[in-house]
């Protein structure tokens, strides 16, 4: 079974890396493909009540949750199957690689 990551943020260049994967999928027998989308730490300057940032933070996870299930569905419609989730927080570029490296995926695919 080949297994992707594909990153994905929302842009018009991650959905042609769902449509890219789900392309090598269809000459592929047994695709597993996971989304992620990595979201960095928003900085905060000065200081900010606990509720305030309870919200901000509540806020960006619907955000990432939503554009991910945007996402899953455009590949299920592309013809993948097989499709999981996964919304990190961190620097975007190791986290990605973090993950692929603890899930063992075979490729990574983006847009940029």
């Amino acid at each position: 079974m080949l297994k992707l990551l594909i990153a994905v943020d929302g842009s018009d260049h991650a959905r042609h890396a769902v449509e890219a994967a789900a392309r090598l999928a269809k000459d592929t027998h047994g695709v597993e493909a996971m989304l992620i989308n990595v979201r960095e730490d928003p900085g905060y300057y000065g200081e900010l009540p606990p509720v305030d940032y309870d919200s901000i933070e509540r806020s960006l996870r619907v955000q990432q949750e939503a554009l991910l299930e945007s996402a899953a569905a455009q590949a299920r419609v592309q013809g993948l199957q097989k499709v999981t989730t996964m919304a990190v927080v961190g620097a975007i570029a190791a986290e990605i690689v973090r993950v692929a490296a603890e899930y063992k995926f075979d490729l990574i695919v983006m847009g940029t």
